[in-house]
């Protein structure tokens, strides 16, 4: 486990060759649960498979009221670990690993009160473990272009335009609120497994 306050304990040297892949909407379907809870509340009119804006400002749910709903959801009912996972995320790490990269993961998990993430931390762990996923180091940080290492995949609008910002490179795994993002991307994960292997990341 990686909690925020060891973050930097990773030299350059160890991680500067990985790729450090999101969890959240890149591994694990959080958008689509949140969305349909949001739906079962009562709180938009119909089901949808992920928002329009990544942090669901466009459901028009006050930020405090979400909050609330995601402690719920993730702290209280502990549902981190009943994410279903993308499609093809697994296979394809599993043979990027096989293939010779090397990656860690980084999450923005660290939202939640503090006295819930050491629970939250194991809980993804555990589902990263339960899913068939490499074992590697996992990151939990907001600060996700301080992680040391020079390769991202990430869904964030955001969080792609700080990694870029800091003179790394971020792969866009595309969700339909970060279309108007530049620069390469991936619609599925299969198309990350044809971009590593003509060179574009990881073994490069």
């Amino acid at each position: 486990m990686t909690p925020l306050r060891e973050v930097f304990m990773y030299s350059k040297r160890a991680l500067g060759r990985y790729i450090a892949v999101d969890v959240d909407d890149v591994l694990a379907e959080r958008g689509h649960a949140v969305a349909k809870r949001l739906y079962e509340l009562g709180l938009i009119d119909h089901e949808v498979l992920e928002p329009k804006i990544w942090n669901f400002r466009d459901c028009n749910v006050h930020p405090e009221v979400l909050y609330q709903i995601q402690c719920k959801m993730f702290v209280d009912k502990r549902g981190y670990r009943g994410l279903s996972v993308v499609p093809g995320a697994r296979e394809a790490l599993r043979l990027f690993i096989n293939e010779g990269g090397s990656l860690c993961y980084v999450t923005g998990r660290s939202w939640v009160p503090r006295e819930a993430l050491k629970m939250v931390m194991e809980d993804t762990e555990m589902w990263l473990a339960d899913q068939g996923f490499p074992l590697a180091p996992v990151f939990f940080t907001e600060k996700k272009e301080l992680v040391p290492t020079t390769w991202f995949v990430e869904d964030c609008p955001d969080m792609v335009k700080r990694i870029r910002r800091a003179g790394k490179r971020a792969i866009v795994f595309s969700r339909s609120y970060n279309r108007g993002l530049s620069g390469f991307r991936c619609e599925r994960w299969t198309e990350f497994e044809a971009s590593w292997r003509v060179g574009h990341v990881g073994l490069a």
